[in-house]
């Protein structure tokens, strides 16, 4: 026979007392588990709301404006990492001028070498970051276009724009101080002397060191080469053979000068108080000498004649200092000459280690051709100079559409503290 089951005893009841009891404790746990919930995920946004803040807004925030372009702080230090990666770590500090202008001339170049038709892709920047190890991203990609376009900008385009042969002479100068001089060396040219002895014992220019001897060039060219247009307007102008008479440079600096000194005392014997005028040649020099002794207005001969800074105090040196640095050995030489008379102006002593304005050049034209092949060394220079003219003018158009003022000294350095970290 089968076995009875067993009746099954009837769910307990709750009285009312114990529902209560047990309704209220799942309130509280429901209240404690969400309250719970809430409290983490409140945590949990504010951290991300602490790294929004704190690292990623700050990255995306816009730092440099040019024109229409806009460069975020991620992309300013992208650029410094990959300028200064060859740095030592305390040499980083001190590049963010140089980050800054080079965004903006890699900006400026890349946008006006588009404009003429020349680009770096994106594949040939990546294959030649990635072939050096470089992180690739926006701004280290600009960088290397930056690098790559000014020698094929020269290539195919400004190349193109320098001619291949032009008007050229060939002469040779000498730069004197003066006229008397440049006269009184005519006239001796104009006998048996030699251009070439003559110009490499008395020019000032640079080209004495050559005899005088300047070669064939364009007039861009000369120009550029003596630092003047004064030689070039005369050969140009004038015949084979031809000589000219001294011409006058106003504006040509030379590496002499002749001073008039009135030491006013010394104190003792290592320092004096010295009145100086600075003059461009030994005649002028003499000129002036002869006025200081009849001049009613002594500051104001002394500011219209001198060439040094001390002109609008008089002339006044201030306490000068036996063998110091600061003043040539020909002029330390008559100061502390104990035959110096005190008050007076000295005969004019010659200083070759300063630089005045104003000299007299003599040109010789040897030949002229007005159709000769451009020298290679001259015609690289002129592709060079066209695409320097053409950078400045790009920059000179968009520099008034250039902000850098939302990049403070704060941001700066944060930015930097970051490329730092990057390194450990």
């Amino acid at each position: 026979m089968a076995k009875k089951k067993k009746a099954e005893k009837p769910p307990r009841q709750m009285t009312r007392r114990q529902l209560s009891h047990y309704q209220k404790q799942k309130r509280r746990q429901r209240f404690v588990f969400f309250s719970g919930i809430t409290v983490i995920t409140v945590i949990v946004l504010l951290i991300l709301v602490g790294w929004l803040v704190g690292e990623v807004l700050p990255l995306r925030a816009t730092v440099i404006e040019i024109d229409t372009l806009k460069y975020d702080m991620q992309y300013f230090i992208d650029a410094y990492k990959a300028l200064t990666m060859q740095m030592s770590t305390d040499a980083i500090a001190g590049q963010s001028n140089a980050v800054i202008n080079q965004i903006q001339n890699s900006a400026l170049l890349i946008w006006g070498a588009a404009g003429l038709g020349i680009k770096v892709s994106d594949d040939e920047a990546e294959e030649i970051l990635e072939s050096a190890g470089i992180e690739v991203n926006d701004a280290s990609k600009d960088i290397i276009r930056a690098q790559i376009l000014p020698s094929r900008l020269n290539d195919e385009y400004f190349s193109d724009q320098v001619p291949v042969s032009d008007n050229q002479v060939n002469i040779s100068v000498m730069l004197l101080e003066s006229e008397s001089q440049a006269n009184e060396i005519r006239q001796r040219l104009q006998g048996s002397d030699n251009f070439s002895a003559l110009a490499e014992e008395f020019s000032l220019h640079s080209s004495a060191e050559d005899k005088g001897e300047i070669g064939w060039h364009t007039k861009d060219i000369l120009v550029d080469l003596l630092g003047s247009f004064v030689p070039g307007n005369y050969a140009f102008s004038a015949k084979p053979g031809d000589m000219s008479e001294p011409l006058y440079d106003k504006q040509k600096s030379k590496q002499v000068g002749y001073w008039l000194l009135k030491v006013l005392e010394r104190p003792d014997v290592m320092n004096a108080q010295v009145q100086g005028i600075l003059l461009g040649s030994e005649e002028e020099a003499y000129e002036v000498k002869e006025k200081l002794a009849v001049t009613d207005n002594l500051s104001a001969l002394i500011a219209e004649y001198s060439q040094h800074e001390s002109k609008n105090r008089e002339g006044h040196l201030g306490l000068v200092t036996e063998n110091s640095t600061m003043q040539s050995p020909a002029v330390n030489d008559y100061i502390f000459d104990e035959d110096t008379e005190i008050g007076v102006w000295s005969e004019p002593v010659r200083d070759d280690t300063v630089t005045t304005i104003g000299g007299y050049w003599l040109v010789k034209v040897i030949d002229k051709d007005d159709d000769r092949e451009i020298s290679e060394e001259d015609r690289s220079y002129l592709v060079d100079k066209a695409y320097s003219d053409w950078f400045t003018g790009i920059r000179m158009q968009k520099i008034a559409f250039i902000n850098i003022t939302p990049l403070t000294p704060e941001k700066i350095q944060w930015a930097i503290e970051k490329v730092l970290k990057s390194r450990e």
